[in-house]
């Protein structure tokens, strides 16, 4: 934080004060009693669709987390509706009482107390949301909740939310949702698309909060009243990363910027490179800065270390160079603080590739202990910043590195565990393999380069990363693995290599080596390479049997391909069921269609519409039934004038067909619907601008004024009160605005042969309303005064002045008539919208049948037979012993659904003594979410 021109204490705290209010604060802790308002201002609303739902929100007295307050807030209802609606419920806040969007990048999360229940019926899924006006279509980002019995503190951090899997919430960044938050939802909804009819479902919140970037302890202190104790709970956040995650990202890929980084996977980023000097400076390539890089990483938790050297000569001599003189030693650490600084970096990332002797092995000490004693002698963050440093995996050029100095200075080894085979080879050969397998001419693999580091060298697997490959080699000139070839093996990324299987290659897998290659089909050519089986084996390897302190790639870009990222997501998804991570990031890989279709009738009745929208118009349905029978002798003068004028954004064929007689027109209450009784049939092309004005023309030869008989001894006095209140009025519309204004003159006069009484007055009232919106939510408020208006005459009405009343006249006509309308005040037109199911079953595992069990792994191979029921592309069978210790774990990758049987070679079990096992299987599905099976004893009997 920088302090611009601050002259005075006072401006200091204010900024202050100012500062944290914007970085954190309590939404709602409804210590008010009430669940309309939140302690910001915003607005409380609803949302049920489809109208077969329904939603209600409670304050609650004295069921409070221990600690807590007064009052709690509840959500409840009934999620119900037919196949393909969609159907969910909810309640929503605005953050502010304009319901403008607030920029929430400054901020770290949200936090409240939550329980809960699911009803009874088809299963539904709990989900917090965040409105951001940078989407219309409903795809919002979400964290899902299991609900819990009791209360819990739940600390949630934006990067738990994730991307729906669809629409516009799928293109776009985290930093992006937050830069435009409207509110925040609370939303329980089926997610398959089938018929749901789930009810009594509730949702418990309490002291609900926005908080800043202080997440490891929380303190609030709730005082609605005196005597209220203080509340202090300790969070452990349940997401947090275990390792170190870390990502080369180079500058020079034109097609993979900051804003694709999926930060939430990583925990460092090493930015390459930037270039030495010889004169001790350095410099950085035009186009590698990029500070988007910066600020969206440090939001994000995630540090960023400048990488210097790289794969280049130049870059090599100049180290030699530097190293070698203390002058140049002072200057190179001077520039790296001085870019660090300047720049935002959190370190740097020293890759001098490599050192030459052993005169480079003592200079490179002093080097690194230069940078390292000027950091530690600036002024702060400096001596926080880290230093790493990438390293050889084997004993070429790696003799160099003086470890047993090294690992006092530096933060942490980067080991480049690729390029065992490549253009310097005399034979083809593995690009990385994790073990030696059958390569009878070379023994260097990930495994041997592991003892090399930790045995022979004496490094702590802690202090070192695995490096996996984001590419491979072809050589062009050989047939098969191992074979001689003539120069011109070249390096390939993944997203290059994968789209040739099936075109000319076929996919080999090398059991011994852990690893896949390609061979051509038509002659000469092996590509060496790793996929996301491969690369899930060597997260495994690094994290779980030999305790490295992290994993990393080169480069991050490499695996990149229409928003698709398999060998990333791979390496996330193993390191997150490492480090038990409750909420791994889901990467959707599911399209839902979504049409859009405009449906407008005359009753305004939607069909599959989802209402999802923060809106604060209530929705008043307004049912008149008028029933006339009149004789030719009409003595009972009636003019009914109703013209609504409708500018709406469309234009499109219009087919009117009005039956209307004797129309009643009422004066209701302006929160009420204003209803036009007629029936219409209209059918619009959604191309949108036209302005129409309706008026009601009677179809029978009457006149529109007439007279009617009424009945004399049929005299009930109808007291109407009009109350105009100010009431927000806020409709928000998923992808256009439509501006409406609605006028409703009626004019009554009535003259009776019987005894009638006399009107105790002719009122005229013409409530209007405009509700305009435009692509982001725009609330109209409508003050007015309170009018209270009374009247007689002789007819039969029940008026209820919430709204939704019915109105009953009985004279003397010719004929019947029925209308009924159904209007919503803000008259907004929604498109339905209609999905393509992808996927309906919740994926289980069932049915497993192993064979033969008891087993004997000298005779054959085991068999499992399985059910699943979904698809998966990954599926992990796992082997313990009785003690429930991991032993064996084997790795199926693929397209998986339904009835699969897999087979465990049997040199996989051929060691495992006589005993009863485990055998636990768990699967991946496409959207990165693991599912785990039931436990099952294997006997092992030889």
């Amino acid at each position: 934080m920088r302090w611009i021109n601050m002259k005075t204490k006072l401006i200091i705290l204010l900024f202050f004060v100012l500062f944290n209010n914007l970085n954190a604060y309590i939404l709602d802790n409804f210590e008010d009693s009430e669940f309309t308002v939140n302690n910001r201002g915003g607005g409380w609303y609803e949302f049920a669709d489809p109208a077969t739902s329904s939603i209600s929100r409670t304050v609650i007295t004295g069921d409070v987390p221990s600690g807590g307050g007064t009052y709690s807030g509840r959500i409840s209802g009934n999620v119900i509706g037919g196949s393909g609606s969609w159907a969910s419920i909810g309640a929503g806040t605005n953050l502010n009482s304009g319901a403008t969007p607030e920029n929430l990048n400054l901020t770290s999360g949200i936090r409240l107390y939550m329980k809960g229940n699911y009803g009874t019926g088809t299963n539904v899924t709990f989900r917090i949301q965040i409105v951001s006006t940078n989407i219309t279509d409903y795809s919002y980002w979400y964290f899902a909740w299991t609900p819990q019995a009791n209360w819990t503190y739940i600390t949630i951090p934006w990067t738990s939310f994730g991307s729906p899997g669809w629409g516009q919430g799928n293109g776009m960044t985290l930093t992006q949702i937050l830069s435009q938050v409207q509110a925040i939802q609370f939303s329980i909804a089926d997610t398959t698309g089938g018929a749901v009819n789930n009810t009594g479902n509730n949702w418990y919140v309490d002291s609900i909060e926005i908080y800043g970037e202080s997440t490891v302890t929380f303190t609030p202190t709730n005082t609605p009243y005196a005597g209220t104790p203080t509340n202090t709970p300790t969070v452990t956040p349940t997401t947090e990363k275990c390792r170190r995650f870390l990502a080369y990202y180079p500058y020079w890929v034109s097609t993979y910027r900051a804003d694709k980084i999926p930060y939430n996977k990583l925990t460092h980023i090493c930015h390459a490179f930037v270039q030495p000097q010889a004169n001790g400076s350095l410099v950085a390539p035009s186009g590698y800065l990029e500070p988007a890089l910066i600020t969206y990483a440090h939001n994000a938790g995630v540090k960023v270390l400048v990488s210097i050297g790289g794969a280049d000569e130049v870059a090599r001599q100049n180290f030699t160079t530097i190293a070698a003189s203390a002058s140049l030693r002072t200057a190179f650490a001077n520039a790296v603080e001085s870019f660090c600084r300047t720049y935002g970096y959190d370190g740097a990332d020293i890759d001098w590739e490599f050192p030459q002797n052993a005169t480079d092995r003592t200079n490179q000490n002093l080097l690194i202990q230069a940078v390292r004693d000027k950091f530690n002698s600036s002024s702060a963050p400096a001596p926080s910043w880290e230093i790493t440093m990438a390293v050889s995996p084997g004993n070429w050029y790696g003799q160099w590195n003086d470890y047993s100095y090294l690992n006092n200075v530096i933060s942490f080894y980067n080991l480049m565990t690729y390029d065992y085979h490549g253009e310097w080879s005399a034979h083809s050969g593995h690009n990385s393999p994790l073990y030696r397998g059958t390569d009878p001419l070379d023994g260097e693999n990930i495994d041997w380069s592991n003892n090399y580091m930790t045995v022979t060298r004496g490094v702590p697997a802690s202090k070192m990363n695995l490096g996996i490959p984001f590419y491979g080699y072809r050589f062009p000139n050989s047939e098969s693995l191992y074979d001689s070839f003539v120069s011109g093996a070249y390096q390939m990324n993944y997203n290059i290599i994968t789209p040739l299987i099936g075109s000319g290659w076929t996919y080999n897998w090398d059991s011994g080596s852990i690893v896949p290659y390609l061979t051509y089909d038509s002659g000469a050519g092996l590509i060496s390479y790793d996929n996301p089986q491969s690369v899930i084996e060597k997260v495994n390897y690094a994290l779980s049997v030999k305790g490295y302190g992290g994993i990393f790639m080169w480069e991050i870009t490499a695996d990149y391909s229409a928003g698709s990222q398999p060998l990333l997501d791979a390496m996330w998804n193993s390191y997150a069921a490492f480090c038990g991570l409750t909420t791994p990031v889901q990467t959707q890989t599911r399209t839902p269609t979504r049409t859009n279709t405009t449906v407008i009738t005359s009753t305004f009745t939607r069909t599959q519409t989802r209402t999802e929208t923060p809106t604060w118009t209530r929705t008043n349905t307004v049912i008149i039934t008028s029933t006339f029978t009149a004789t030719p002798t009409r003595t009972n003068t009636q003019t009914i004038t109703n013209t609504p004028i409708f500018t709406n954004t469309f234009t499109g064929t219009y087919t009117r067909t009005s039956t209307v007689t004797s129309t009643s027109t009422n004066s209701p209450s302006p929160t009420g619907t204003p209803t036009s009784t007629y029936t219409t049939t209209r059918a619009n092309t959604p191309t949108y601008t036209r302005t129409i004005t309706v008026t009601n023309i009677p179809t029978n030869s009457a006149t529109p004024s007439f007279t009617q008989t009424a009945t004399p001894s049929v005299t009930l006095t109808l007291t109407l009160t009009r109350t105009v209140t100010n009431t927000p009025s806020v409709s928000s519309s998923p992808t256009r605005t439509i501006t409406q204004t609605h006028s409703v003159s009626p004019t009554i006069t009535q003259t009776s042969t019987g005894t009638p009484p006399s009107p105790t007055n002719a009122p005229t009232a013409s409530p209007s309303f405009t509700v305009s919106a435009s692509p982001s939510v725009t609330p109209t408020r409508t003050p007015s005064s309170t009018v209270t208006q009374t009247y007689t005459w002789t007819t039969t009405r029940t008026g209820t002045p919430t709204s939704t009343y019915t109105s009953t006249r009985t004279v003397t006509s010719s004929f019947t008539q029925t209308a009924t309308s159904n209007q919503q005040p803000t008259m907004t037109s929604t498109p339905t919208s209609t999905r393509t199911q992808i996927e309906n079953r919740q994926l289980k595992i069932e049915n497993l049948v192993m064979y033969p069990n008891p087993y004997n792994p000298n005779n054959q191979d085991l068999k499992i037979n399985i059910l699943i029921t979904g698809q998966c592309q990954l599926i992990k069978v796992k082997i313990y012993t009785s003690g429930f210790r991991l032993i064996k774990q084997i790795t199926y990758e693929g397209d998986y659904t339904g009835e699969e049987i897999l087979t465990i070679d049997k040199k996989y079990l051929n060691n495992f003594a006589n005993g009863v096992y485990y055998l636990l299987i768990t699967v991946i599905n496409n959207n990165g979410i693991t599912i785990c099976g039931k436990p099952y004893n294997l006997i092992i009997f030889k």
